[in-house]
């Protein structure tokens, strides 16, 4: 559908933002990626296709690019709680558990604030696993 969409619309920055996040979860993550790449050409200022490049960056362990495009979603939007939760796991790839602790504490409040139950039972168990030494 997204393909479609891109065909009817080649400069709709969301279909490149979704079908790029389509294609992380399907673990095309270099594809992934180059469709965020084109949405961010597209939507500089596109808080969400930053964030899902970082988590398709993550995904491929390249946590510290990761990091920065975590950063520049909450420079856009700081309550993004997706963007927190994306971060923490970076910094936790990086051995920054300290760091990471503290982003998924502020994504946490922020899922909650969202009223994004399943966000916040996530980062819940991340960080119980975190606190019991689990960085898995």
């Amino acid at each position: 559908d997204y393909n479609e969409a891109l065909r009817l619309k080649p400069d709709y920055a969301e279909a490149w933002n979704n079908r790029g996040a389509a294609k992380n979860s399907l673990g095309r993550h270099e594809e992934a990626i180059k469709d965020h790449d084109q949405a961010l050409r597209l939507k500089p200022d596109h808080a969400e296709a930053w964030n899902n490049r970082g988590a398709a960056k993550n995904d491929l362990g390249r946590h510290e690019e990761a990091i920065k495009d975590c950063d520049q979603a909450l420079r856009l939007k700081p309550d993004h709680a997706r963007a927190y939760a994306n971060r923490a796991l970076a910094k936790l790839g990086l051995g920054r558990r300290d760091e990471a602790r503290q982003d998924f504490e502020a994504a946490l409040a922020r899922a909650r604030k969202a009223g994004d139950e399943a966000l916040a039972n996530r980062v819940e168990e991340l960080l119980k696993k975190l606190r019991d030494g689990d960085d898995s």
